[in-house]
C-alpha cells in the first residue's frame, strides 16, 4: 500500500522515541503478559517481535484500523483540512501508554487469528454452535422463570448499554442474560444481580458475545482469518519499508 507512508519524525518516534518506550513497557508488564502468552514466546527474539509492533503501529496511525476495540481513527473519519489525517493516531500512541497497551493487543490477536488453519476453524465453528445451544438449553430450567422478576433490570441496562450496540431483539437477549446467569453458579445468587450495575453490563455483553459467534459461517471465519493473513503481510512490507528490522535480518 502506498499509503503506509509517514514524515521522518513519525517514523522515528516509533523507532527510537516514545512510541517505542510505550511499546516497550507494555511488553514488560505483567498483566500484559498474562493476557498475551506469546510475549514469552519472544523472549529470545525481542527484536523480531518489535519489528512487527512498530510496524503494526504505521499500519494503525495511517489508519488501517477496524477493531472495535481500538480507540484511534481509521480513513474513513473526516479530519480538519489543516491536520494531517494521522496526526492525532500519532499524538495517542506518542503520549498515552494505555493506547499503545490496546493497539498492541489487538496486533496480538491478528497474529492469533492468521495463524489458524482451516481444521482450527472448523473446531471453533463447531464449538460456537455447541454453545449457544448449550446456553439456550438453560430456557427450559425450572429456575429460568424464578428469574423474570429481574427483566425489568435487565431491559433497563441494556438501553444504558445503547440499544444500537446490540443487533438482536430486545426480548431474545434478555432471554439469553437469564440463561446466562443459570449456566454460571457462582452468578446464580440473587444478590449477585442486584449488586451492580457494572455486573449485569458484563452478563448481558458476554451473553450477546455467544449470540454474536454462533451467527458467524465457516465462510466468514476463513475470510476473517484471510484478512489477518494479509494484514500480517502488509506488516513484512512495512518493515522493510522503514528498515525496523536490525542488521541483514530480513523480516
Amino acid at each position: 500500500m502506498d499509503e503506509l507512508v509517514l514524515p521522518p519524525f513519525v517514523i522515528d518516534s516509533i523507532n527510537n522515541g516514545l512510541i517505542q518506550e510505550n511499546i516497550l513497557n507494555v511488553l514488560n508488564q505483567e498483566k500484559f503478559q498474562e493476557e498475551n502468552k506469546e510475549v514469552k514466546l519472544f523472549k529470545n527474539h525481542q527484536d523480531y517481535l518489535l519489528s512487527y509492533i512498530k510496524a503494526y503501529m504505521v499500519y494503525v496511525i495511517c489508519g488501517y484500523v477496524y477493531d472495535s476495540k481500538s480507540t484511534l481513527e481509521s480513513r474513513n473519519t473526516k479530519f480538519d483540512a489543516l491536520i494531517p489525517y494521522y496526526f492525532d493516531n500519532y499524538i495517542q500512541l506518542r503520549t498515552r501508554e494505555e493506547v499503545v497497551y490496546n493497539e498492541v493487543s489487538i496486533f496480538f490477536d491478528i497474529l492469533r487469528k492468521a495463524s489458524l488453519t482451516d481444521n482450527d476453524l472448523r473446531a471453533m465453528f463447531l464449538k460456537d454452535r455447541c454453545e449457544y445451544l448449550n446456553l439456550r438449553s438453560f430456557e427450559n430450567s425450572e429456575r429460568f422463570n424464578e428469574l423474570n422478576k429481574y427483566d425489568v433490570l435487565i431491559n433497563r441496562t441494556i438501553s444504558e448499554l445503547g440499544s444500537g450496540v446490540f443487533d438482536i431483539s430486545r426480548d431474545l437477549l434478555i432471554r439469553l442474560s437469564k440463561c446466562y446467569i443459570l449456566s454460571k453458579e457462582d452468578l446464580s445468587d440473587s444478590e449477585y444481580v442486584c449488586g451492580s450495575s457494572s455486573f449485569l453490563y458484563n452478563i448481558i455483553c458476554d451473553a450477546y458475545s455467544i449470540y454474536e459467534a454462533s451467527l458467524k459461517s465457516m465462510d466468514d471465519m476463513i475470510n476473517d482469518r484471510n484478512s489477518d493473513v494479509e494484514k500480517v503481510q502488509s506488516l513484512r512490507r512495512i518493515i522493510k519499508k522503514n528498515r525496523f528490522y536490525s542488521g541483514d535480518d530480513d523480516a
